[in-house]
């Protein structure tokens, strides 16, 4: 199952404990109910270098730049972008697909087919309810 930048987005803000207000008209970028830092309420960390970089923070994620790799790890999730034609897009990819993982574990098996209906097979629903279980011990 390969997931859109907007499942990708609404998972790690589901992560990251932001509630969304809005989706924008591109389709892929959220409105937070909160403000950030800059005084606006516009979150996409797939384009955004400081809002990535406070995601990664604010779920303790651990970054790495290799030649080859970017890698990013954290509570138990681990992410790798390998194309590394643009680094910074890279890296932040992999903080949010790090983070969309976080969020998938947060959801009982009926939110998250609610969220996301018809959008995901039995097996991915299945590892969602199994991390939220292990999260949860």
């Amino acid at each position: 199952m390969v997931m859109t930048d907007r499942d990708l987005l609404e998972l790690a803000a589901r992560a990251a404990g932001h509630e969304i207000s809005a989706r924008c008209m591109d389709g892929v970028t959220l409105a937070l109910s909160e403000r950030k830092p800059d005084g606006t309420s516009i979150w996409n960390p797939l384009a955004d270098n400081g809002d990535a970089l406070r995601l990664a923070v604010k779920l303790e994620l651990i970054v790495g730049c290799y030649a080859g790799s970017i890698i990013v790890d954290g509570k138990g999730v681990t992410a790798e972008e390998h194309d590394l034609s643009d680094r910074n897009a890279a890296t932040r990819r992999a903080i949010v697909r790090a983070a969309a993982e976080i969020g998938k574990g947060m959801f009982t098996q009926e939110e998250f087919i609610k969220m996301f209906p018809g959008r995901f097979d039995d097996e991915t629903v299945a590892a969602a309810e199994m991390g939220k279980q292990i999260g949860a011990g």
